[in-house]
């Protein structure tokens, strides 16, 4: 079972023309992430069949998240890239076509 939650504000400017422009943006979340594993593991012993139950819960460790990123604009094709700061620090990048 795992349940995550997330909560935020993103801003950003706009600067150039619809079709060729840059945009910067920055952002920050409160968030809250766990995952519990629990099953029941079928062994064979030479007493016969038994279970041995098995449990463990996964904390998410960050609480806070700043993010800083630019998308670019080049007529169809628009091009991003940001970085999150927290407790574990990530970075993203991608492209896609705007029609």
């Amino acid at each position: 079972k795992t349940t995550a939650a997330g909560f935020g504000l993103n801003v950003s400017k706009q600067l150039g023309f619809s079709f060729l422009n840059l945009t910067p943006y920055v952002g920050f979340a409160l968030e809250n992430s766990n995952t519990k594993i629990a099953y029941d593991a079928p062994i064979n012993t030479p007493a016969g069949a038994t279970t041995i139950p098995f449990s463990v819960k996964f904390d998410g460790v960050n609480k806070a998240r700043l993010t800083l990123g630019m998308s670019i604009r080049l007529g169809i094709i628009n091009l991003n890239a940001d970085y999150n700061l927290a407790k574990t620090n990530s970075a993203s990048a991608g492209f896609f076509l705007a029609f």
